[in-house]
C-alpha cells in the first residue's frame, strides 16, 4: 500500500469514531502481509510522518513541494518504484531523520487540529449569532 501526503492524522482526530488511527490501521495491514510505503513532502501540511509504531514501514520525505499532484514528479515514481519493486536506488537527501522530524510534524499537527477547531467553533458562533 503506498500512500502519499495521507491526511490520516488529522482525520482521525477530527473523526475518532469513523477513522481508525494509523496504528490501527497498521497492525491490520501487518496481519494481512501488506507492506506500507508512506511518502510525503516537505511543504506539505497535510501529509507528514505517521504513528504506525515498529512495524515493516517506509516512511520518508520525497523532497520540497506541498500537498497536491504529487505523480507529476519524478522524485515519487522514483522512490516508489525503489520502495515497491526494488528499482533505482533511494536518495540519500530524501531521508530525514524519522524522530527529530516526527516530533516537529506532531506539534505542527496539533497546531493545525487546535486551528481548525478554532475555526470551527468561531464559524458554530457566527451562524448561532446569525440566526
Amino acid at each position: 500500500m503506498v500512500t502519499l501526503g495521507s491526511p490520516l492524522n488529522y482525520i482521525n482526530r477530527a473523526f475518532p469514531k469513523s477513522v481508525q488511527r494509523a496504528r490501527e490501521l497498521a497492525d491490520a495491514l501487518r496481519a494481512a502481509q501488506v507492506r506500507w510505503i508512506n511518502l510525503w513532502r516537505r511543504s506539505d501540511p497535510i501529509g507528514k510522518f505517521l504513528d504506525i509504531g515498529d512495524i515493516e514501514a517506509v516512511q520518508y520525505c520525497v523532497g520540497p513541494g506541498g500537498h497536491p499532484d504529487y505523480w507529476s514528479g519524478g522524485v515519487v515514481w522514483n522512490a516508489v518504484a525503489f520502495e515497491a519493486l526494488g528499482i533505482g536506488a533511494r536518495s540519500p537527501k530524501q531521508i530525514l531523520g524519522a524522530a527529530e522530524v516526527c516530533v516537529l510534524e506532531r506539534r505542527l499537527g496539533l497546531l493545525v487540529f487546535a486551528c481548525i477547531v478554532v475555526l470551527a467553533l468561531c464559524g458554530v458562533g457566527l451562524w448561532v449569532l446569525s440566526s
